[in-house]
């Protein structure tokens, strides 16, 4: 079981390892990789508002992806955090903006990412885009 270091205020969520040099913190998953990059997964928000209307993976989160020996390990470590705890207005459409997430990684060239980006786009929208036309 992986622990999260961080605290919440309000609707943000401040991790202290967001202060750190993405460089010094590679490095430093480097010294034990099959354990590290996923305790720095479970540390991490690894997606971050790129405008008003739309989110992407952070370079952190990317690079996590593409160093980690298991890389859907770090990515079913990143899923929950794509459902949002809270929200305003409509929360389909909140949701539909993240499922973009989903989305860029079924262009990864791994093709472990690809299958398992798939998989969680047809989950995403079973779950929570055919509820939300439901209602």
């Amino acid at each position: 079981m992986v622990f999260k270091i961080g605290v919440y205020h309000s609707d943000m969520r401040y991790f202290p390892i967001s202060f750190v040099d993405d460089e010094l913190i590679l490095k430093w998953c480097g010294g034990s990789p099959d354990t590290s990059y996923l305790v720095l997964a479970a540390s991490i928000i690894p997606y971050r508002n790129t405008n008003e209307n739309s989110v992407g993976w952070t370079p952190l989160a990317l690079e996590i992806i593409n160093r980690a020996a298991d890389p859907v390990a770090i990515l079913e470590e990143f899923k929950p955090t794509v459902l949002p705890l809270t929200w305003s207005g409509s929360r389909l459409e909140l949701m539909l903006r993240r499922f973009a997430l989903f989305n860029e990684l079924t262009l990864h060239q791994n093709d472990s990412i690809k299958e398992w980006a798939i998989n969680a786009m047809s989950e995403f929208q079973k779950k929570y885009v055919q509820r939300g036309n439901q209602s």
